[in-house]
């Protein structure tokens, strides 16, 4: 069980920081008589692209888990996937939060 879920957070994790890559910004453009562009520090980008990747893994930690709960061919894994979905999308509805702060 334990492999199932080390990989599930580790495959979320490498998952979240290249899509962290994508959605977490890197300048801020001032446009007006003049368009100006501040790029952050790379503090200021390396925290939140390491929050994304950080709650992607769990994500996948938990997944990883239900795929381990599934794959011992219980007969409650759909109650428990239909849980994990539920999880997943409050999860993601932070992620997006966070992304658009």
């Amino acid at each position: 069980m334990l492999k199932f879920i080390e990989k599930g957070f580790l495959y979320g994790f490498v998952l979240g920081i290249s899509l962290g890559l994508f959605t977490v910004p890197y300048k801020e453009v001032i446009v007006g008589g003049l368009t100006e562009t501040n790029y952050f520090d790379l503090s200021d980008f390396i925290i939140p692209l390491l929050r994304v990747g950080v709650v992607v893994a769990l994500v996948g930690a938990v997944v990883g888990f239900f795929l381990y709960q599934r794959s011992k061919k219980s007969l409650d894994w759909l109650v428990q996937a239909l849980f994990a979905t539920l999880i997943n999308l409050i999860m993601l509805s932070n992620i997006v939060s966070i992304i658009y702060e």
